[in-house]
């Protein structure tokens, strides 16, 4: 049976673990195809997946992989990713990225929500924090940034 000194208490609100994300999926006015899911949780590593499909970015990219870094201000977020699939044309060493976002509201809204591929590396784990490079237009699909 149950142990009646065992008892459920109440956890501080205060102490709930932050949580951030950013999720999207869509098409860009150069042609990017783009999905990903990324989370980040109070003391947790960064989670998710990314796929990226580029006509544009350093030549040509289709790359996916797990998310490694998320760092999220306001309505923007970059994300980092290691390449398990696919890769880089241009760069054939690469093997890791790191994109932005930029939510501006729902589809439709006035500036559209904003994606881009700015920074790509040969080693494996890729940091996120410096917001670097301009956006392009999503005009399909949606950016969700929290």
């Amino acid at each position: 049976m149950t142990d009646p000194s065992c008892g459920i208490t109440q956890t501080d609100p205060s102490a709930a673990p932050a949580q951030t994300f950013a999720v999207g999926g869509g098409l860009t006015d150069d042609g990017t195809k783009f999905s990903f899911s990324a989370h980040q949780n109070t003391h947790a590593p960064a989670s998710g997946y990314a796929h990226i499909s580029s006509p544009t970015a350093f030549g040509g990219m289709d790359a996916q992989g797990h998310v490694v870094c998320l760092n999220q201000s306001a309505n923007r977020a970059e994300i980092g990713f290691e390449f398990e699939k696919g890769g880089i044309a241009h760069l054939p060493n690469a093997r890791s990225a790191v994109f932005l976002v930029e939510d501006n509201g729902p589809p439709g809204s006035l500036p559209p929500d904003g994606f881009h591929v700015f920074t790509a590396s040969d080693f494996p784990t890729i940091g996120c924090g410096t917001f670097g490079g301009s956006f392009g237009n999503v005009v399909q699909g949606n950016i969700v940034v929290k």
